[in-house]
């Protein structure tokens, strides 16, 4: 099977040396992508005050952009941690490919891609090596905290988080047309949240996930960012977000 892979990363100002590692462990991969696509704005995130100009200030950075040409920088309207996917899946909707998301804040294991391809070409879904199995019987009971033990390695209710990395095919999304790409929908009901808005729409494509235990990284360089907010028990946000879309999906007759 001969069909390109891309990676996919958005990050803010304030990681910039974040990602210039994270880039240098993309380029030692056993098997190299055919592009890395990094999507950045101009506006002001969550956590910093975007890139003013355009400009990036580490000069590793822009050096190793500049240098290899398998980077490919696209610049856009802050979307939060919903630019991992949805700028790069809009571009290749119609294209037979791959896309891996990544965070910016990791070294991944250098045989990451390779496995995930691998696995692919077997599994025919969606592919994660961080996620979990939820002890559940159908897509209503969809919760964050009660899960079953062992994961059950290929199923449809398997619940990848984006940490580890996560292989998308675009036809993966398209039984639901352009729901994916509604920003007034996830911003009001899950704007944090985005491995729940893409787990629950794939879902209702009707597309499994395969949840294998390999290593995936390296360095794990996170400091703080999203899953500080998503992970508060005390206010059960990721389940909240996850009971939001739900009730979303269903009025708009998709359950």
């Amino acid at each position: 099977m001969n069909i390109p892979v891309y990676v996919s990363i958005t990050s803010i100002y304030e990681r910039q040396e974040l990602l210039y590692q994270c880039l240098q462990g993309i380029l030692q991969q056993s098997l190299l992508p055919k592009k890395v696509y990094l999507y950045l704005s101009e506006d002001k995130s969550l956590f910093d005050n975007g890139f003013v100009n355009k400009k990036l200030t580490f000069k590793p950075l822009e050096y190793l952009l500049k240098k290899n040409d398998i980077f490919k920088v696209f610049w856009g309207n802050d979307i939060g941690p919903y630019g991992k996917l949805l700028p790069l899946l809009k571009k290749k909707w119609k294209e037979d490919c791959l896309i891996i998301t990544l965070d910016d804040d990791t070294v991944y294991n250098l045989k990451l891609i390779k496995n995930m391809v691998e696995d692919y070409k077997k599994n025919k879904c969606v592919i994660c090596y961080r996620g979990f199995t939820p002890d559940i019987t159908n897509i209503e009971e969809m919760t964050y905290l009660k899960r079953k033990v062992p994961a059950i390695p290929k199923y449809i209710y398997n619940f990848p988080t984006g940490k580890g990395g996560i292989l998308y095919h675009p036809t993966f999304f398209h039984k639901t047309n352009d729901l994916i790409f509604n920003e007034k929908i996830y911003n009001k009901i899950c704007k944090t949240a985005d491995d729940v808005w893409f787990h629950i729409i794939r879902i209702v494509n009707g597309v499994d996930c395969f949840l294998d235990n390999k290593t995936w990284k390296l360095i794990d360089n996170h400091a703080h960012g999203l899953s500080s907010i998503n992970n508060k028990s005390d206010c059960l946000h990721n389940d909240i977000q996850i009971q939001n879309v739900i009730k979303k999906i269903k009025e708009l007759g998709y359950l």
